[in-house]
């Protein structure tokens, strides 16, 4: 069972599709489909139950699949809308096995992701090193991140890289910048400090190669919010977080700082240009705001096919109603942060901190980057918030029945006390 549920965290990492006549599919779905079916007939043969928990964010995320499975089917591309809800429902599928049958030992799955993310991490750096090794890269998607130069008819990259097995750079930043999340989170408890060391420099390394600005502000961000969080836990991992930081800085280099800080706010103004087409494109078809189904509208009209935003790409794309209900799961996902924060559930396993920041983080990228576009993305997203879910569960019933049993235990003492007559 473990290695086949391994797959499930494997299968969004190789963006490779299969394209043949009319039929084309990502590697994943015949992997979640392959695991799921495995996975039934394991529960038919041994007699189990299936227990579904209950989820605020489980609810969410079905009423999101319920909507889209309303008005995708009625897109001018039927097609395209009935793909989009395929892959919607392939991730829902793999998410659905993990929160169903797995029932503790959280932090192994989550020790089973950063696995995954250190072999893409040490990959990266190997394509950044040789320049090659990017087998299922689409040159032309990079560039209009100014990576790629036209050559006569050939498009060669500027700069070497790192993409892992992804098919974008941003995808695979995106997918790092969670992977660092959990492993900064292990700093928090001292038996893992040297771990989350291990984890974190490949990582960032490659997390800096991807050259995915969003992600790597996003983790900048986070990194000076974790250091003042441990601040009130040790001061010591506070100021070794900044030295860090500040020598990172020095390295990266002030003229690299400029060019890249000159380059962002170039990136924020084609960005915004995009964010005003999707305005206009609304306010000419108002019924988009009930409907969605605008992303055809809004390719003709921009001068790119994305808004680049993932909350824009919501609204345009499954109306105010898919948007309402994917701001209700990242509000849950903080409210929830913030009650582990303070019931001191953080505290007890810091871990829980980290996949916390890696959902923050996605969903902050989220603000310049339409990162549930494609089936992988989704994919990736949902594994991570039901590790969340697991761990916050498990550890939070840990606590509970640590509770108990001293209560127990106290109420034995008072009932043995002797009594003086």
């Amino acid at each position: 069972m473990n290695i086949v549920l391994f797959l499930l965290f494997l299968s969004g990492t190789v963006q490779y599709r299969f394209i043949g006549g009319q039929v084309s599919f990502a590697l994943l779905e015949p992997i979640v489909l392959f695991v799921a079916s495995l996975l039934l007939l394991r529960i038919l043969f041994r007699n189990e139950g299936i227990q579904v928990p209950r989820d605020r964010i489980l609810l969410l995320l079905s009423m999101l699949m319920l909507w889209v499975c309303i008005i995708r089917p009625w897109a001018e591309d039927w097609k395209g809308g009935l793909s989009d809800l395929r892959d919607w429902a392939i991730p829902a599928i793999g998410f659905l096995i993990l929160l169903c049958l797995v029932r503790r030992g959280w932090r192994k799955w989550t020790g089973v992701f950063l696995v995954a993310v250190v072999i893409q991490a040490i990959l990266g750096i190997y394509q950044h090193a040789t320049d090659s090794s990017r087998p299922f890269i689409d040159i032309a998607m990079v560039s209009k991140m100014g990576y790629g130069q036209q050559e006569g008819d050939v498009l060669s990259p500027l700069v070497s890289f790192a993409v892992g097995l992804f098919a974008h750079p941003n995808g695979y930043a995106m997918y790092l910048l969670a992977g660092l999340m959990i492993a900064i989170g292990l700093v928090g408890s001292r038996k893992r400090r040297v771990l989350s060391t291990c984890v974190s420099v490949p990582v960032a390394i490659a997390l800096y190669w991807s050259y995915g600005r969003s992600a790597v502000g996003i983790a900048v961000v986070a990194v000076f919010w974790f250091a003042w969080y441990q601040h009130s836990v040790t001061r010591r991992m506070t100021t070794v977080l900044l030295i860090g930081a500040v020598a990172g800085a020095f390295l990266f280099g002030w003229g690299n700082l400029v060019a890249t800080i000159s380059a962002t706010l170039g990136n924020l103004y084609w960005r915004v240009g995009l964010w005003k087409t999707a305005v206009d494109v609304i306010n000419s078809n108002p019924a988009i705001l009930l409907l969605g189904n605008g992303m055809e509208e809004f390719g003709r009209q921009a001068y790119y096919g994305q808004p680049h935003n993932v909350y824009v790409y919501f609204l345009l794309q499954y109306g105010a109603v898919g948007l309402a209900l994917l701001l209700g799961v990242v509000a849950n996902l903080w409210r929830r942060g913030m009650r582990a924060l303070k019931d001191g559930l953080a505290r007890r396993e810091p871990l829980l901190v980290g996949v916390w920041l890696a959902l923050l983080g996605f969903f902050g990228v989220g603000l310049g980057e339409s990162n549930l576009m494609g089936i992988e993305n989704r994919q990736n997203l949902l594994m991570i918030v039901v590790l969340f879910i697991g761990l916050e569960r498990e550890v939070r019933e840990e606590g509970e029945r640590e509770y108990s049993v001293g209560e127990v235990a106290a109420r034995e003492r008072i009932e043995t006390v002797p009594v003086a007559i």
